[in-house]
């Protein structure tokens, strides 16, 4: 058995602290769950080391306020400052990497164009089939559209029904771009 500190907002809303004996982390982790706490840390306590609870982690915590009762039993939690997460959302991600994509195309089109105007002393022939490719230049509206269209989502507040509507729209521009190439 092993001990675990942990840092826990009760029902009440109120940070409390404290250490708890258990298999593993996980047990801690249900144990503390099952007891209506929301965990905010949980560290496993070396077996040679006094646990001793420091005054100022609580003033530093996001403080919660009462659950209301929604309908009969459900409680709805208000927090009031943000929580960060430890995780990269997947739109952040696509975004990063429609971004890079982005710029590699600029840079296929500045330098083929370069070579389409002969202001190049040599043909590079990788270059000039990217340059022409119609794929090349749909992935490139698709990215832009998608950086475009999920800033514009930002933009308005976010929410599934605005996602959807702007995702739809995406793709009209798409199919219509496809039909005139």
């Amino acid at each position: 058995m092993s001990i675990y500190s942990y840092v826990v907002h009760t029902l009440d809303g109120v940070v409390e602290t404290g250490t708890i004996e258990a298999l593993d982390a996980r047990a801690a982790r249900a144990a503390l769950e099952e007891s209506g706490m929301d965990i905010v840390e949980l560290e496993e306590v070396a077996e040679n080391f006094t646990v001793v609870a420091e005054p100022d982690v609580a003033a530093q915590l996001p403080t919660v306020t009462k659950p209301s009762l929604v309908s009969g039993a459900a409680a709805v939690w208000e927090k009031t400052e943000a929580i960060t997460h430890d995780y990269v959302p997947i739109l952040a991600t696509v975004r990063l990497y429609a971004g890079w994509l982005l710029a590699w195309y600029f840079l296929v089109y500045a330098v083929g164009s370069f070579g389409f105007l002969e202001r190049l002393p040599a043909t590079i022939p990788y270059l000039d089939e990217l340059f022409y490719s119609t794929v090349i230049l749909q992935f490139s509206l698709a990215a832009f559209l998608l950086l475009c269209l999920s800033s514009v989502h930002r933009l308005l507040g976010g929410g599934i029904t605005k996602g959807a509507v702007l995702t739809v729209i995406g793709g009209c521009l798409l199919v219509g771009f496809r039909m005139i190439l």
